[in-house]
């Protein structure tokens, strides 16, 4: 008796992702096309999440959507025009990392944690409080 493989619901359209009203309680889907390939479910707040490598593209991800528009809280992208990887954080892209210079010394803002660097290296990472 031969057994049949167990295969996902699945896409090849580009940048298409479920809608939450096409997914069942912790249904797992998966989209194989090469340039916006992913797996998908539902959370409990009944959104869409993505679990899929990082894009790299100069478009970001799902900005033309072949199904469910909109991004997943902490899906990542790298712009390579600019050489800059985002992160997508309460509703907008922002970005973590742009090249710096060997020895880069400063600070960056990434939301809302601020991250000391000294001669390349993070020094301290301070979490920034609302103001007032």
């Amino acid at each position: 008796m031969s057994v049949s493989p167990l295969q996902l619901r699945r896409s090849g359209t580009a940048h298409k992702r479920p809608t939450p009203a096409d997914l069942l309680e912790g249904e797992v889907v998966v989209n194989y096309n090469p340039s916006s390939c992913g797996f998908f479910f539902k959370d409990g707040d009944g959104n869409t999440v993505k679990i899929g490598p990082v894009e790299i593209s100069a478009a970001a991800p799902n900005s033309t959507p072949g199904g469910e528009s909109g991004n997943s809280e902490g899906e990542l992208w790298y712009e390579p025009t600019s050489q800059a990887l985002k992160i997508f954080y309460q509703g907008q892209w922002i970005t973590v990392a742009t090249p710096q210079p060997v020895g880069y010394t400063g600070e960056i803002l990434v939301g809302d944690t601020l991250f000391t660097i000294v001669d390349g290296i993070i020094a301290d990472v301070e979490k920034q409080g609302p103001s007032g």
